[in-house]
């Protein structure tokens, strides 16, 4: 049995056993493969309509299981990364790749020259 909140500060705890998660999950499998599958009758695909979806139901059910959070973000970021790989094709990706290659490097070591000197300049070192 999942425990979704631990119901010590008054909220309402939900009990799902493995089959009704396993359920639920198979039925947003189904939907996302369908609306993955017919993306010209939808004539939209947009991930950030899961967030919507997830923000509007935050009004009905109380969640606060982080463990359970960040397991959820990891599969979404794992399924996000897949789509992107399988549905991006090469002749796109040769275009781009030399300005994205040197935005992600100028990104990463703007980044660490930032934590160094807070770290030289904080702690010392």
């Amino acid at each position: 049995m999942l425990i979704i909140n631990s119901g010590m500060d008054g909220g309402m705890a939900l009990d799902f056993t493995v089959e009704q998660i396993i359920f639920i999950l198979s039925i947003l499998l189904i939907v996302g493969m369908l609306t993955a599958s017919f993306p010209h009758v939808l004539e939209y695909r947009r991930w950030s309509d899961l967030f919507l979806v997830g923000m509007g139901l935050n009004r009905f059910f109380y969640f606060d299981n982080v463990k359970l959070t960040i397991l959820v973000e990891m599969i979404a970021l794992v399924l996000i990364l897949f789509d992107g790989g399988i549905n991006t094709k090469w002749k796109d990706m040769k275009r781009v790749i030399v300005p994205a290659g040197s935005l992600v490097t100028l990104g990463v070591g703007s980044y660490y020259r930032y934590y160094g000197d807070f770290c030289k300049i904080h702690f010392r070192l």
